[in-house]
């Protein structure tokens, strides 16, 4: 076959989902069981860095509905969400993630209503029918409309619901108060218990956080007040037998800013992590992808080294030298073998040569351009452009913070230390530089003491912590941008 005939996806897997879902639902691979996790357990926080398939998992999921385990999946998403909305919604004298919790809880029992009101028909129910009739006349439940709809409609919902109480946002003639909020909340609650569901559930999929990062004006305290809710929400289900699930994506260096003891426990108890350390689950990915392509079952496994050398300096095996250009994330090395697409599309293998020509284009086309991307909201973007030039300058593979702080206060916009040792912190935390770890041993040939020198990346070691007193190297990405060895 020729490097043209494989379908190797898109970088995106909702483009995926759209457009080829053959490969959501032939190809997906789920070596640690996460998905029946996510549908069956208490687990509702799928965490993860930018591009290791937490949105793939969202994809399966709505891939299986109106089977024996899904009744109904939603998707949606806070991409384009104006959190500068959220102005005057929070309650008065509150801290931390219960500040927005009242706000969010009505919110996303919206969504929940919308959800099912487009699945199943519940016009028996009384209390569902009143919500839903509600939703209608303050333009919320109106086709294709978003949780931005929501917010900007609610500054003129006013209703009354068999003049119990009436909703109005005009803050200072008549107020919307705590107890008028949390009644309506408890309403729609209780209307869902007034549902007879079937046994399969239905599931409200909530992604698209990082648009939060541009938004610093109380960014934390929203974010763990949707935690918060949806914790709470999930846990009412249960409690009352209710089908539903509220399952939410998050990134993990956008949770590593909450400093909250009660958020701590929900993630320890509720949340997982999706990462990639072992090198040959990454390899499954990539052979699914050559079955996908039309690859014979008995002749997949061998049909990488049918296309690029099995060995690397007759010592390296040739998958392992491509990882390492890579952070070991699934998008990683599938963009990778499109890169050799776009580079070679008539040629069915790759020699040495070729195979570095395409190293070097993935690491200017793609990954530089994650890196800035994965940054991007957590560092000042004229810092971002900057680090190209930090690097540069340092002109070496292995170097030292130290060094780093040098030369980054010659073209950082900050040049406070405190904001270079965070700059410092999120490229290690996020795999771009790696650390240098030096274990005494004693060898028994020369009875002296010595060390074993080791490069722990993050992304290979999840549990190192850094230590700026140890040496640094840069990630072969970065290396193969800056062409300096």
């Amino acid at each position: 076959m020729k490097l043209k005939e494989y379908n190797f996806g898109f970088a995106d897997s909702e483009k995926e989902l759209k457009r080829y879902p053959k490969i959501i639902e032939d190809a997906f691979y789920d070596p640690k069981g996460i998905l029946q996790r996510l549908l069956d357990e208490h687990e509702f926080i799928l965490i993860g860095n930018k591009g290791v398939g937490k949105t793939a998992y969202s994809a399966k999921i709505r891939t299986m509905v109106n089977t024996k385990e899904v009744k109904k999946a939603k998707l949606v998403t806070l991409s384009n969400l104006e959190f500068n909305l959220f102005d005057g919604l929070g309650r008065e004298n509150v801290e931390g993630g219960q500040k927005y919790k009242i706000a969010w809880e009505l919110i996303i029992l919206i969504e929940v209503y919308k959800t099912l009101h487009e699945s199943q028909d519940y016009t028996s129910v009384d209390e569902f029918n009143d919500i839903i009739s509600f939703l209608n006349k303050n333009n919320i439940i109106k086709k294709k409309s978003s949780i931005n709809n929501t917010l900007i409609n609610w500054n003129n919902i006013e209703i009354n619901f068999w003049n119990t109480f009436k909703l109005n946002r005009e803050k200072q003639d008549i107020g919307l108060n705590e107890y008028t909020q949390g009644a309506l909340c408890d309403y729609m609650k209780e209307g869902l218990n007034k549902i007879h569901f079937e046994e399969e559930s239905t599931y409200l999929i909530i992604d698209g956080l990082d648009d939060i990062l541009r938004y610093e004006k109380s960014k934390i305290e929203i974010l763990s007040g949707l935690l918060r809710t949806i914790n709470l929400l999930n846990d009412y289900f249960y409690d009352n037998e209710i089908n539903f699930k509220i399952i939410i994506l998050v990134r993990e260096d956008i949770l590593t800013g909450m400093i909250d003891p009660d958020f701590n426990k929900i993630k320890r108890d509720s949340g997982i992590i999706l990462s990639w350390i072992n090198d040959k689950d990454l390899f499954e990915i990539v052979k699914l992808r050559f079955l996908l392509s039309g690859v014979e079952k008995e002749k997949v496994h061998n049909r990488w080294y049918e296309i690029f050398p099995e060995k690397i300096n007759n010592r390296v095996d040739s998958f392992k030298y491509v990882l390492n250009n890579t952070l070991y994330k699934p998008r990683d090395i599938l963009q990778f073998l499109e890169q050799c697409k776009k580079e070679f599309p008539e040629e069915k293998s790759l020699n040495y040569s070729k195979l570095r020509h395409v190293i070097k284009q993935y690491s200017n086309n793609y990954f530089y351009e994650e890196m800035k991307n994965e940054l991007s909201g957590f560092i000042k973007d004229e810092d971002i452009d900057n680090l190209i030039h930090v690097f540069a300058r340092i002109g070496d593979v292995h170097f030292t913070y130290t060094r780093f702080k040098t030369n980054a206060e010659q073209f950082f916009s900050n040049t406070g230390e405190d904001y270079i040792k965070k700059v410092f912190n999120i490229l290690f935390d996020n795999g771009y530089i790696g650390q240098v770890v030096l274990t005494p041993r004693f060898n028994k040939n020369t009875k002296k003491s010595t060390y074993n020198k080791n490069i722990h990346f993050k992304y290979t070691h999840p549990t190192t912590k850094i230590n700026t007193a140890n040496k640094f190297v840069l990630h072969r990405g970065i290396i193969n941008v800056l062409d300096i060895n």
